[in-house]
């Protein structure tokens, strides 16, 4: 890996390296910034604590009347906005909320009381986790998946093509 200074290559005074480094700067910082955005909605999903899958156990088990489902977290918890990306994702309609008296967030999930809707919630959670593994594989990976996936289904491919 280049170091810092075989990126910025020669310069002849602080001030041109400086310059260098502003203009690369400019350049890549939108795409960092995705970056680390996208890195942190990834761990939101992932996490088993204060991550997606923590909210959506907590509002099934607080959610035993009937209601809306909801979501709470506390407000220092930086998860709003990934929160937000899933649900609009997947076309949720949802309000968030904070509640005055206590230093947490609710989210109300409008339209999810049955039991059919959160199983299409959670549908949607383990659709985010197969995207991810998806592509944080390489395409050799994911070539040697399937040929081990045909090799060890034979008969049953087989059986669903007639």
């Amino acid at each position: 890996m280049q170091s810092l200074y075989e990126v910025l290559g020669p310069s002849k005074s602080v001030e041109e390296r400086n310059l260098r480094v502003q203009h690369l700067s400019n350049i890549y910082n939108e795409d960092l910034k995705i970056s680390i955005l996208e890195t942190n909605y990834i761990d939101f999903i992932r996490k088993e604590e204060n991550g997606l899958y923590s909210l959506i156990k907590k509002a099934i088990v607080n959610n035993l009347k009937g209601d809306d489902l909801c979501f709470f977290w506390n407000i220092n918890e930086p998860i709003q906005q990934y929160l937000e990306y899933f649900l609009n994702k997947y076309h949720y309609k949802y309000k968030i909320e904070h509640i005055s008296y206590s230093p947490n967030m609710v989210c109300f999930l409008q339209n999810i009381k049955t039991v059919t809707g959160v199983k299409d919630l959670l549908l949607c959670y383990y659709g985010e986790l197969q995207q991810i593994e998806y592509y944080s594989k390489s395409k050799e990976e994911l070539w040697q998946e399937y040929n081990e996936f045909v090799t060890n289904n034979k008969e049953w491919l087989k059986n669903k093509s007639r």
